[in-house]
């Protein structure tokens, strides 16, 4: 199938990779922060970019996703059934991810590009008069809303656009799960979680005594705990530095971690985890990162 697609061997790691390391080793994000970032997402984004690009912006897109020469729409169809399996929900999990691309009202659309949008990526364009910033930004952050199940709102303030605006591609990624071993709520506990040696604050604390899929990593000096949602292959993978003070080091190490044998070396045991209550919001720009970790200066302004 890499063949058929002239795609390199990972492309998805690789990305995910140097987007991570020019986010959070390259300055962007500022050090301490509490980041959450979906590589996938901005993939899919880049790649109906893509589709719609020539010449140079083309080329680093190509170069920047990671795809060799090859036809477009094999591609599309290789992210169409990536997709299609991600969101294949059990009942232990809610996987949705919305599409639309907002196309200002002035503008017209390439058919070819019409259909591949819609076909491959469920992004059907839709008309918006940009000139109205307000009414513009209040009906894209209402479908987003919708999407979310209320999770994220005004994600789009007015003065995002205006009227020389020509498009607003917009990607949602939502998920909710159920924990294949659930944490019991009674056992949820005020304690102490250490920001750095010298500061902590009080935190709920979920805990649970249960076999999981562990690892010891020596050589990053840390620790990793797996953790299965119901009726999904999907897990969530938490790292834990040894030392209280180790995040950072542990953070700059990631990029060049090895995923799939991580998980190679993962064996049941018995293990007492106790798990912070937690919820983040957090804003990347995409201009400086993409610049930073793929070269790419678009004539594109990721909102």
């Amino acid at each position: 199938m890499a063949a058929e697609m002239s795609m390199r061997a990972d492309p998805w790691s690789d990305f995910a990779r140097e987007l991570y390391t020019a986010a959070f080793d390259k300055g962007v994000v500022e050090r301490g922060c509490n980041a959450v970032i979906s590589p996938i997402s901005i993939q899919t984004s880049l790649m109906l970019a893509l589709v719609g690009a020539a010449g140079r912006t083309a080329e680093q897109l190509r170069a920047g996703l990671r795809l060799d020469s090859g036809d477009l729409q094999h591609i599309a169809r290789y992210y169409q059934a990536m997709w299609t399996q991600l969101c294949s929900n059990g009942k232990g999990i809610t996987l949705k991810s919305m599409n639309r691309l907002f196309v200002n009202q002035k503008l017209s659309v390439h058919r070819e590009f019409n259909a591949m949008a819609e076909k491959y990526f469920n992004y059907k364009p839709e008309p918006l008069n940009f000139a109205d910033p307000n009414g513009a930004t209040q009906q894209i952050n209402e479908l987003v809303e919708l999407a979310t199940e209320h999770k994220i709102r005004d994600l789009l303030q007015p003065d995002a656009v205006n009227a020389e605006t020509s498009a607003v591609l917009v990607n949602v990624l939502y998920f909710k799960g159920l924990f294949r071993k659930p944490f019991t709520p009674e056992w949820t506990t005020s304690d102490d979680f250490y920001i750095d040696q010298h500061r902590r604050v009080e935190v709920d604390m979920m805990y649970q005594e249960d076999k999981f899929k562990y690892v010891e990593l020596p050589e990053l000096e840390a620790r990793a705990i797996e953790l299965p949602f119901e009726d999904s292959d999907i897990q969530l993978l938490i790292m834990l530095p040894n030392k209280v003070c180790g995040l950072r080091e542990l953070e700059q190490q990631l990029s060049q971690l090895d995923f799939a044998d991580l998980e190679q070396r993962m064996h049941m045991v018995d293990v007492d985890i106790a798990l912070p209550r937690f919820g983040i919001e957090f804003d990347l720009d995409l201009t400086e990162t993409l610049k930073l970790a793929f070269a790419m200066s678009l004539a594109i302004r990721p909102i």
